[in-house]
């Protein structure tokens, strides 16, 4: 298909307790023009520590060349594998992890300017931080999407410059935000939901 075909695959993995590694990539090894991914509510790990145990240093080397799917563990679903084998080749261009345990390292290597995010869902993902959001924002001028429900923002979040470029934006539920001069921000969204 041609690279711009979206794959009806995006929400195949949301909320899914069994999902692992090995699954996770039997899956995307096929799927080579997947530009949208949910793992919204899956048991993704972000931890290092976590990480290695599964992957000990004798057997990372794996992840220097082609890994199959059934060298990948059954145990874990983890966030450098799919960075690893996956992200940093891919066309994915809409990341969807509402409800995991992202934190500030792992949005950091998201903030990689080799990637080109147009969406990107952090809804009730409780390590997020405002500054963390920031700087994300500022290594992705061209995001046009963002899910920011139940975190810990401010009103301080709209006067940055970074998202002039949003087309869609999702505030529910974001208790610091107290009033907001819409006139004052510098959101060019066509869409906005802030309740």
């Amino acid at each position: 298909p041609p690279r711009s075909t979206l794959f009806p695959y995006t929400t195949l993995f949301r909320s899914n307790n069994y999902l692992n590694d090995r699954i996770l990539f039997s899956f995307l090894v096929k799927t080579k023009c997947l530009q949208s991914l949910n793992l919204s509510n899956c048991p993704m790990t972000f931890a290092n520590s976590v990480f290695q145990r599964f992957y000990p240093a004798r057997n990372r080397s794996l992840l220097q060349v082609a890994v199959t799917p059934d060298e990948c563990s059954d145990y874990i679903l983890s966030f450098q594998m799919l960075h690893d084998r996956f992200l940093v080749e891919s066309d994915l261009n809409e990341l969807i992890l509402n409800q995991t345990s992202i934190d500030k390292t792992t949005l950091k290597t998201l903030s990689n300017s080799r990637f080109k995010w147009v969406s990107i869902g952090l809804n009730r993902c409780n390590e997020m931080k405002e500054p963390h959001i920031l700087e994300f924002l500022q290594s992705q001028s061209q995001l046009q999407k963002l899910r920011l429900e139940k975190l810990r923002v401010t009103e301080n979040l709209f006067r940055t410059e970074y998202l002039t470029t949003l087309k869609y934006l999702v505030l529910r539920e974001c208790t610091e935000i107290k009033s907001l001069d819409r006139k004052s921000t510098r959101l060019n969204s066509s869409h906005i939901t802030i309740s």
